[in-house]
């Protein structure tokens, strides 16, 4: 896939006021005024890093939800269990609501017409499918959005066993009871099971304000 990408993100530039009767602190204006410099950086410089803060991102969210998992592996059933693989329960509004970043995850035998997704990562996700099916290598990728966002995608895969108790095989690892009962819950279970370890099963889509990827992110 080609990797596009803009020209120049800015920050704003503002004046910081001050009252002469209040006593200032330097270094915090300083900051402030640093934080608020105009910063140009190439297009080259814009892929390297959203590639950076994209694979940061998508590294945190697997991890978290892997602990997750662990953290509430004493829930009573499964059905129970599972609901804390919800995207929302990651943390992904408080980066949205921090740094403008949006986050989705997509499962690759999803149906095209199911996915609330602009027509470029529609494009990606379908690349990746392709792949998945083909048994190609899958890479992370980066695409402009448009003329404010850039796109990062990053495969999604079975690494720890923990995750075949709800998308292993049924009958194996997934028991019959256990996939109706998670069925009941989620009609979708059908194109999330049946996976062995190792096997992508998805893709996270982390879109990010041009304007956020001049300098490093503190995703944590």
């Amino acid at each position: 896939m080609k990797y596009i990408c803009g020209i120049f993100v800015g920050f704003c530039v503002g004046l910081v006021a001050c009252n002469t009767g209040t006593k200032l602190d330097n270094k915090k204006i300083a900051e402030e005024m640093k934080s608020r410099k105009v910063m140009h950086i190439t297009p080259i410089q814009l892929t390297e890093n959203t590639f950076r803060e994209g694979k940061k991102t998508a590294d945190w969210l697997d991890k978290r939800l892997l602990n997750q998992l662990e953290r509430f592996s004493d829930k009573k059933n499964l059905v129970e269990w599972s609901s804390v693989c919800n995207v929302r329960s990651l943390g992904v509004d408080s980066l949205k609501k921090q740094y403008g970043i949006s986050i989705q995850r997509l499962a690759l035998r999803n149906s095209p017409e199911k996915l609330a997704i602009s027509k470029t990562a529609l494009q990606v996700w379908d690349a990746y499918r392709y792949n998945a099916e083909k048994k190609l290598p899958m890479e992370a990728n980066v695409q402009q959005e448009d003329n404010i966002y850039m796109l990062y995608s990053q495969p999604i895969t079975l690494a720890s066993a923990t995750c075949l108790q709800c998308h292993g095989a049924v009958g194996k690892e997934l028991s019959r009871k256990d996939f109706e009962a998670l069925r009941a819950s989620y009609p979708s279970i059908d194109s999330l099971a049946n996976y062995t370890l190792n096997e992508p099963i998805g893709i996270w889509n982390v879109l990010f304000p041009k304007n956020k990827l001049a300098q490093p992110l503190d995703i944590k």
